[in-house]
């Protein structure tokens, strides 16, 4: 039989061919980071200007304002009121003022100059002004002697210095020697004692009791009798000191009341009674 011709089917396919990868480009480098902004308050060293073989990289830091100066000037109305071992300091703020800054110096003299319970002899801190106004004044632990303080206002402003500062001696505080009489009978009639005590040690002037009849305590001698007088001594501190003499017999209230026997001399010693009621002994 007669050969047929195969059919056209077209061109044949080519085998397919693999497809090699080929090298990959770099990503490109991230931009650089721009510097973060100074911080406030904070002065920049400005970088070494560009060279021609060194291209300028980065612009240099703007310098910081310059900061105004602080000046001391003196304060106004500076007084100290004694609290026992502490003072309590009050003064008139200059305007503009934020903080002071506070001195202080013992005195030489009985409880002055000298380390004594932890106080030291001479100091210095700065007293924020908020913190003044909170606490009503300015607290100093500065003992009993006296002391010199010197309080200087800052103020933040240019201009020529006006250095200054106000100062203030405060006289030390008097030793207080506290006193309460007693009665107690005995066979051969009443006696009276008086105990003298102080905290701290100092020198008794010489005193002299009074004995006053009527419902008001005696102010001076010359309204009672002397019964008793105690001579000039050292009064050691925390030890009481004790003197009896007899009591003689009265009717109606009576008083026993302490003076200082030399009245026209200021004692360098506050007497005064535990409690005025205990005056009256009858």
């Amino acid at each position: 039989p007669p050969r047929r011709p195969a059919p056209d089917t077209g061109p044949a396919p080519e085998p397919p061919t693999a497809t090699v990868p080929g090298p990959r480009r770099a990503p490109e480098p991230p931009p650089p980071a721009s510097e973060p902004p100074p911080a406030p308050h904070t002065t920049h060293t400005p970088e070494a200007p560009a060279t021609s073989d060194a291209p300028n990289t980065a612009a240099p830091a703007e310098p910081a304002a310059d900061p105004r100066d602080q000046l001391a000037v003196p304060v106004g109305q500076l007084q100290a009121l004694r609290r026992g071992d502490h003072l309590l300091v009050l003064w008139a703020w200059p305007d503009g003022a934020l903080s002071a800054r506070v001195r202080w110096r013992r005195e030489p003299g009985p409880g002055g100059a000298g380390p004594r319970g932890g106080v030291p002899r001479e100091g210095e801190l700065l007293c924020r002004r908020r913190v003044y106004e909170h606490d009503g004044g300015l607290d100093l632990a500065v003992g009993r002697g006296a002391v010199t303080l010197t309080v200087e206002a800052l103020v933040a402003a240019p201009g020529t210095d006006c250095e200054g500062a106000s100062s203030l001696l405060v006289a030390a505080e008097a030793p207080v020697v506290e006193y309460e009489p007693s009665v107690r009978r005995r066979l051969k009639g009443r006696v009276a004692s008086v105990a003298f005590t102080s905290a701290t040690g100092c020198d008794l002037p010489a005193l002299r009791i009074v004995h006053s009849l009527g419902r008001f305590r005696p102010t001076s001698t010359a309204e009672g009798t002397v019964l008793h007088e105690v001579p000039a001594q050292r009064l050691p501190a925390g030890a009481p000191l004790t003197v009896e003499f007899p009591l003689p017999a009265t009717r109606g209230p009576s008083w026993l009341v302490c003076f200082p026997a030399d009245a026209a001399t200021d004692t360098p010693v506050d007497i005064r009674p535990t409690a005025l009621h205990r005056l009256r002994v009858t």
